[in-house]
């Protein structure tokens, strides 16, 4: 990909019963999806959305099973694609996490 080509990212929030995402390009619209957890298989549902809007790289933020981000960063290893996940930290920048576990947020 040439240098001033923008990036596409494709932002995913698995939480404890869905997983929403958006293009970050739509952020500005609040163009996005949330689905319940069970009624897919990441791998095809990453494969819906890939083929209607192609991304580059992945930004993932995650409190469920790490199964589940295992399989959205095997599924991106495989396209050959980068994907971040968002690790929680007891404090970073001057914010302090308020859970006494920090990892639970």
């Amino acid at each position: 990909m040439p240098l001033d080509m923008p990036v596409e990212r494709l932002l995913i929030d698995i939480g404890n019963t869905t997983l929403g995402y958006c293009h970050e390009s739509d952020l500005k619209h609040k163009a996005h999806v949330s689905v319940p957890h069970g009624n897919y298989e990441i791998e095809n549902l990453l494969e819906q959305i890939y083929s209607k809007k192609p991304f580059d790289e992945i930004l993932l933020a995650s409190v469920y099973k790490s199964d589940l981000t295992e399989d959205v960063l095997q599924w991106s290893k495989a396209k050959k694609l980068s994907c971040r996940v968002a690790a929680s930290q007891s404090k970073k920048h001057g914010l302090v996490n308020g859970y006494t576990d920090f990892e639970q947020l």
